[in-house]
């Protein structure tokens, strides 16, 4: 899928020695339908050769690697890289670990979930399957009660959320204007739950079914 809007999307992703599953992710976004999406690999300086392990990634104007220089984290890892990705002017930002491995439509059926909303929304969540293709309990949304949802809505596959998890996350740049980075000191535990949460107290947030 071409985009004809020209809206600019910033994948995150940051690893810390899974070199493996990180060329998997690559892989997975470098096949995505939507077009206009570039690659910011943050790594939390691994000690497993992963920069030489996807350097013939990196070398072309689509793919990005940048070591923070330390172990920061996911926590640590997303604040760092969601400030190199506004550095690179991009509309959105779709923030996940290195474990997360898009379908091919993903970013597809976010961009048709941001034009049913009119981009009225603080963040879209993707369903995380496990590899047996069930639904992943650590990464379950919390959602609001589903009897006050729009219809109109509903039809679509969406239903808000209170909080996510930063595995397919996608949040616009206005948003991050807004409401901020992650909160660094988290390291590894709950600075997803805190900053979805911190969106979702004052704007509609969704999950992309």
């Amino acid at each position: 899928m071409e985009d004809s809007n020209g809206l600019k999307v910033v994948a995150i992703v940051v690893t810390y020695n899974r070199k493996e599953l990180l060329k998997e992710c690559i892989e997975a976004l470098i096949n995505q339908d939507y077009e206009n999406c570039n690659i910011l690999i943050v790594d939390n300086a691994s000690t497993d050769g992963t920069r030489e392990y996807i350097a013939s990634y990196i070398d072309n104007e689509k793919i990005f690697y940048k070591n923070t220089g330390a172990n920061l984290g996911g926590a640590g890892g997303f604040n760092y890289g969601m400030k190199e990705a506004y550095k690179m002017k991009c509309d959105f930002m779709w923030l996940m670990d290195d474990d997360c491995i898009v379908r091919q439509d993903s970013l597809t059926e976010f961009m048709s979930s941001d034009n049913i909303l009119n981009g009225n929304y603080g963040f879209l969540s993707s369903v995380a399957l496990w590899k047996d293709n069930k639904i992943c309990k650590m990464n379950k949304q919390k959602i609001k009660n589903p009897w006050h949802e729009k219809a109109e809505l509903l039809q679509y596959g969406m239903l808000r959320a209170y909080h996510a998890t930063f595995v397919s996350l996608l949040i616009k740049t206005s948003m991050v204007e807004k409401y901020g980075l992650p909160i660094k000191d988290f390291f590894i535990w709950a600075d997803d739950i805190e900053y979805t949460n911190r969106l979702s107290k004052n704007e509609d947030c969704y999950i992309v079914g």
